[in-house]
């Protein structure tokens, strides 16, 4: 599905999608013409528009080999309007994404491109410090709007002062308070 269009700007869409594998980029072309990303949907993200259809203000397109469970929007409505747990579970949902959306904001305006990818690198970490499957540099680095390079010399920079390890399959912070002291 890479480069698929799951909707284009300007045309009304009707549906929603949830994110299984892979990653689906949400993208606007600026007054001036430059493709501008507002953000990307990973795993157990929701994309498209609910509880109703709506013209779009930008394109969702597949970033990676995408896999999505597709929903019409009116159907789902109406379901989660007569299924508590339906409803509670979009709300969780939601919720969930609408707090990572403003974390991410607040990181792009006020962190520098390190910072950002030291906080992405916490978020991707299970209770024990491990992240698996082995982050995807270039992916990490289209969430916090810097370059594959930038994160990659963050990661490498984290390695030196032992912060993180490369481990099989994935990937370890080894000190969570010192890593988060880089956050700057």
């Amino acid at each position: 599905m890479k480069g698929e269009a799951l909707f284009r700007q300007s045309h009304l869409c009707q549906r929603c999608w949830l994110i299984v594998e892979g990653a689906a980029v949400l993208q606007s072309v600026g007054y001036d013409g430059q493709l501008l990303q507002i953000t990307s949907y990973g795993p157990g993200e929701l994309a498209g528009v609910f509880p109703s259809p709506r013209k779009q203000e930008a394109e969702l397109i597949c970033d990676a080999h995408t896999e999505a469970l597709e929903a019409q929007t009116v159907p789902l409505a109406r379901l989660a309007a007569t299924t508590p747990g339906i409803a509670l579970g979009l709300a969780a949902l939601l919720a969930r994404q609408n707090e990572a959306l403003l974390a991410r904001m607040a990181n792009r305006i006020t962190l520098s491109a390190s910072g950002r990818v030291y906080s992405e690198l916490l978020a991707l970490a299970d209770e024990n410090g491990a992240i698996k499957p082995a982050p995807v540099l270039a992916a990490i680095a289209l969430r916090v709007n810097t370059t594959r390079e930038t994160a990659s010399r963050a990661v490498a920079a984290a390695e030196r002062r032992g912060l993180v390890s490369r481990v099989q399959g994935g990937l370890l912070i080894i000190s969570r308070p010192r890593l988060e002291a880089l956050i700057v």
